[in-house]
């Protein structure tokens, strides 16, 4: 419901090598080298390119949900250590998602993803510019992280209901994104 998938383009890959990438329905690609051949498909490198329109603010939850690989014969075979690489595949944007829910009673979520490594700042501020709570600081490896606010500060004392921003801070960006506290 956040992103619609527009259109899959193969990456140049599989074409170099006699190949071809189709898509066969919404957020799907199927990638055949064509002919028999003994060694099948060789190198590294994107397979296929997906474009998506974004709906609405809010996680997308992109995964690779299948990964099926055939011999010449069209016999089924275990595809290795590709399951692995793609489903850990890394965000290529830095972005702070909406927190969620919103507005929230008991606890949020906060949600924000990181293209590269870095030092990253999550933080809530009141509306006054008051710092209330650090969620995360320091050194981040590239990837996707969720991490609960219960509505408290740094020392763990409960704050008022009310309005709130998250702020995330890295490689000399920020990004802010407005939340609102019930109890």
């Amino acid at each position: 419901g956040v992103l619609q998938p527009i259109s899959v383009a193969g990456a140049g890959l599989l074409e170099g090598q006699g190949g071809v990438v189709f898509s066969p329905g919404p957020g799907t690609a199927d990638a055949a080298l064509l002919g028999l051949r003994g060694s099948g498909i060789t190198g590294s490198g994107p397979v296929a390119t997906f474009r998506f329109r974004v709906l609405r603010d809010g996680d997308a939850r992109l995964r690779i949900a299948n990964v099926v690989a055939r011999d010449p014969a069209n016999h089924r075979i275990q595809p290795g250590s590709l399951t692995q690489a793609l489903t850990t595949a890394l965000p290529t944007h830095t972005l702070l998602l909406s927190p969620s829910p919103n507005p929230a009673q008991g606890e949020a979520n906060v949600a924000f993803a990181l293209a590269s490594s870095g030092e990253a700042d999550l933080s809530i501020f009141a509306v006054d510019g008051r710092r209330v709570r650090t969620l995360a600081h320091g050194p981040r490896a590239p990837g996707e992280y969720r991490i609960r606010w219960r509505g408290d500060d740094d020392a763990g004392r409960p704050q008022a209901p009310g309005v709130y921003w998250v702020r995330l801070s890295t490689a000399g960006r920020t990004w802010n994104r407005r939340i609102v506290f019930l109890r």
